[in-house]
Parts: structure tokens; sequence; C-alpha cells
């Protein structure tokens, strides 16, 4: 069986990010994301690759969900997230957004959450999942730019 892997940093009210932008600054965090889908592959929305300035993520293939017409050089295009992820045979790190991760939850193996304190007004968000998941890992409470965080990896019940 392929893992599915979500990464995602989410509010305190599961909140992912507000008018198109991460609302907080959390450069660790940025370095945990790029470190964990460095290798790849990477599936993602197209406001996702293009908050990304259209560049790809990490070194492996990079899938982006689109109806979109244009095609990018460096980069696989798929129409539809629920039947790439039903039919997925290899393991791959899902990075967003909001619908993509509500298309991937149900054959996701592991959430890698970086749970950041606090409500921030956000108006994309995380779909619930402690029903499904247990919690594998967490470590220590840190904070930075005076934000409070932790990472959690979250396991497949």
């Amino acid at each position: 069986m392929s893992e599915i892997k979500i990464i995602a940093a989410i509010d305190s009210k599961r909140g992912l990010a507000k008018a198109g932008k991460i609302p907080w600054n959390l450069p660790a965090d940025r370095s945990y994301f790029r470190k964990h889908v460095e290798d790849g592959p990477v599936a993602m929305g197209w406001n996702t690759y293009v908050s990304n300035k259209y560049k790809p993520y990490g070194k492996g293939k990079n899938i982006i969900f689109t109806r979109q017409r244009e095609k990018p050089d460096d980069v696989a295009i798929s129409k539809d997230a629920i039947r790439f992820f039903s039919k997925l045979k290899e393991d791959i790190w899902v990075a967003g957004g909001g619908q993509v991760y509500k298309a991937a939850l149900p054959y996701a193996t592991h959430l890698y959450l970086t749970r950041v304190e606090g409500n921030f007004q956000c108006d994309v968000f995380f779909p619930e999942f402690e029903d499904k998941f247990k919690l594998a890992h967490k470590e220590k409470l840190k904070t930075e730019n005076n934000t409070k965080y932790q990472f959690e990896i979250w396991e497949r019940k």
C-alpha cells in the first residue's frame, strides 16, 4: 500500500489560509515543510502551486490538480484529485490547499501537522481528522515571531 502523507500548518480552528496567504510567519515551519517534501513526489492544488511562484517543490515529481488549460513544463497535471488518490500506487506528499486536503484525507496514511496556537480568522480550513487518526508523535511547544506552535505526526487508526 502506498503512503499518502499530508503536510500542513493549521491554527486552533484548523485554519490554513486567509485571503490566499498563510497568516503566520514561521520560518522553522517552512524549513520543516521543505525538508519533508524535498524528494517528492508532491501533489498540490493550482493555488498552492501559484503561491510558490509557479515552481515545483523539491526535486521529485510534482502533480498539480487544476482545470486550467495552461500546462507548465516542470509539473504533471491531473483534473480529478479524488480519482488520482484512489488509484495511487506510489508514496506521495500532499501539500495543499484545502480542497486537495479534503480529497486526499480518506486515503491518507499520515498527517504531518504544524499546530499553530490561536485563531487567525482563516477562510480556508483543513478537514476534520481526529476521529480517523491517532496522535503518534508530538514535539515540544516552540515560539517564533511571537507565535506558539508544535510539530505533530498523526497515523491512521
